[in-house]
């Protein structure tokens, strides 16, 4: 039978399918024969933060791994600075960010800083007094050693550079946001960025099986002509079947179906369905009203479905009746 799970956060969510993921490798069930389906490789940043705190190993289909996107890389060589000070990549990376410093000057600049006394000193002399590599590097090294706080200064410091530099900041910065939420749970910095910055098909926790042993995150449009023996279809919200863009045209509401359909027969033997509280019965503000069901899941009816209520008392909401109806 199909399992419903309800969860008061997305943070929630994505801890119980951590949990769910550990569970399955002690019964010995490889990590290969696990998908994680979602709709947008926004909605899977949660849980790949999570996956990657546990050292879980996974590879991402249809989406860019959290860690290898541009605007974290910079964050952490800030961060890795902090911790040490003469690391060269981490010093390549944190000067090229800023106007007019290229290779060839950073080299220089990390050549001048090798035996100096004060590296924040030294970079002073070498990029001029004032200079904002200079301001963000001092700020960061006096926030502390404490992740959540010297990443808050990093990435107080660094987004006004980072914003002018990148496309779609305002997802960018989401990315920011919840290293910050991650990094509340860590008391060294060091572990901290050990954690963020191994790659993740390549950890620690799978030390005695082959790399190619990972769970699979995947995108919806992504996973046609693949399955699993288990798969998750994970943030199974409102706005995201139908998604909230596909509202007021029938034509595409009725392909989101098909696309709700595909995710549910991915499966060959076990499907978790997962969502959480927020906007359970909105839509974004600037969607149009659905012409057709404003959600596929709104109620599946109970013999269809294992549903459970994680941390709260609420409504079940749920409906692969629709589906059930269409195929």
């Amino acid at each position: 039978m199909v399992r419903l799970e309800d969860f008061e956060s997305q943070s929630d969510e994505c801890s119980w399918i951590a949990d769910q993921v550990v569970g399955y490798q002690e019964q010995k069930i490889p990590l290969s024969e696990i998908m994680v389906l979602y709709r947008s490789s926004y909605e899977a940043k949660t849980l790949e933060a999570e996956l990657i705190r546990r050292k879980i190993p996974y590879r991402f289909v249809g989406g860019l791994v959290l860690t290898k996107s541009a605007h974290v890389r910079d964050v952490f060589a800030l961060l890795r600075l902090v911790r040490n000070s003469t690391d060269d990549l981490a010093w390549m990376r944190y000067l090229q960010l800023f106007p007019r410093i290229g290779e060839i000057t950073a080299e220089r600049i990390v050549s001048s800083l090798q035996a100096a006394d004060s590296v924040v000193q030294a970079l002073e002399s070498a990029v001029g007094e004032g200079h904002p590599s200079v301001e963000a590097l001092s700020a960061a090294m006096k926030a502390g050693s404490t992740p959540l706080k010297c990443i808050n200064a990093v990435i107080q410091q660094l987004s006004p550079l980072l914003s002018e530099r990148y496309d779609h900041w305002k997802q960018r910065k989401q990315d920011l946001e919840l290293l910050e939420k991650v990094a509340r749970t860590y008391t060294s910095l060091g572990q901290f960025i050990d954690d963020f910055t191994l790659d993740p098909m390549h950890g620690t926790l799978l030390s005695n099986k082959s790399s190619d042993d990972a769970l699979t995150l995947i995108t919806v449009h992504s996973a046609k002509g693949t399955e699993a023996p288990i798969c998750f279809i994970a943030s199974a919200i409102p706005s995201q079947y139908p998604h909230s863009r596909s509202l007021g045209n029938l034509e595409a509401e009725e392909e989101e179906r098909r696309v709700l359909y595909v995710a549910c027969t991915r499966a060959k033997n076990e499907l978790i369905i997962t969502r959480y509280a927020r906007a359970r019965n909105s839509m974004w503000v600037d969607s149009s009203p659905a012409i057709g069901d404003a959600y596929f899941l709104e109620s599946v009816p109970p013999n269809l479905v294992q549903a459970t209520l994680h941390g709260y008392t609420s409504r079940p909401i749920s409906s692969l009746s629709s589906l059930r109806d269409e195929f």
